[in-house]
């Protein structure tokens, strides 16, 4: 169908009569657009020949895309006698920041709290924790989200995990078409680690005492003995010449 004579015109819900592309009187009117849109949408059948508005192509194209371009988009075609109207919704997808994450020590000193922060992300993303052996860990964690002005979306997890299960957790924030990001951290607390090594120096330090108060008293009992065996001969020798004197 030749929609090249009729009136072609893409606008945002409910804005009928503001719409951001005009195309009028086999021309597009320049002063109907929206200053947001200016110099962004183009009529993608405009000066195509058969394949164009000839053939009835009235796609939009649309560039430098931003969030606020997300959402419904309307198209009418039409004339006084005939009119035709098309939806279109546009889901504007945006990776967000690598999971960044940190470990706290839990209650009673048997987990850890693993906690993971992506943010800069759209639509709302989904986050997931796995074990080093890539096993989804799905017990004993929390999930939140929050929106900026901007309408990107933050995502905060935590998990309560024993370092002893496994020598690195992974944080994957991801989108439904697949495209995610992933952080790794080792399940360890500083002050466990600081703690676990001080325990250790002083028991090597003790160890080590021990083992030089052991040789100090042996050399000192062996010098004793040595002392004592050689006055003892020596009396035993030399007994008559002490009493004459």
């Amino acid at each position: 169908m030749d929609v090249s004579p009729l009136e072609v015109r893409w606008y945002r819900p409910p804005h009928h009569h503001a719409p951001f592309l005009l195309y009028k009187d086999r021309r597009i009117e320049p002063s109907s657009q929206d200053n947001k849109y200016q110099g962004r949408v183009f009529l993608v059948g405009l000066g195509s020949g058969v394949g164009g508005l000839e053939g009835g192509n009235v796609s939009l194209s649309l560039r430098n895309v931003t969030m606020a371009d997300s959402g419904a988009y309307k198209c009418y075609v039409g004339s006084l006698q005939w009119y035709d109207v098309g939806r279109i919704s546009l889901q504007v997808n945006k990776l967000g920041s690598i999971p960044v994450l940190s470990v706290h020590p839990g209650v009673g000193g048997q987990q850890v709290n693993v906690s993971c922060v992506s943010d800069g992300w759209s639509p709302k993303p989904s986050l997931i924790w796995r074990n080093r052996e890539g096993r989804e860990l799905k017990d004993q964690q929390g999930l939140f989200y929050s929106t900026d002005p901007q309408g990107l979306v933050t995502v905060s997890g935590w998990l309560l995990f024993s370092p002893s299960d496994s020598g690195w957790l992974s944080c994957t924030v991801s989108l439904s078409g697949g495209d995610s990001k992933e952080g790794r951290v080792a399940p360890h607390t500083p002050g466990t680690d600081e703690s676990v090594g001080w325990m250790a120096a002083f028991i090597t330090l003790l160890v080590l005492s021990v083992s030089a108060i052991s040789v100090v008293t042996v050399l000192f009992i062996r010098s004793r003995k040595t002392t004592c065996g050689w006055a003892v001969d020596e009396e035993a020798l030399s007994g008559t010449v002490k009493r004459s004197q």
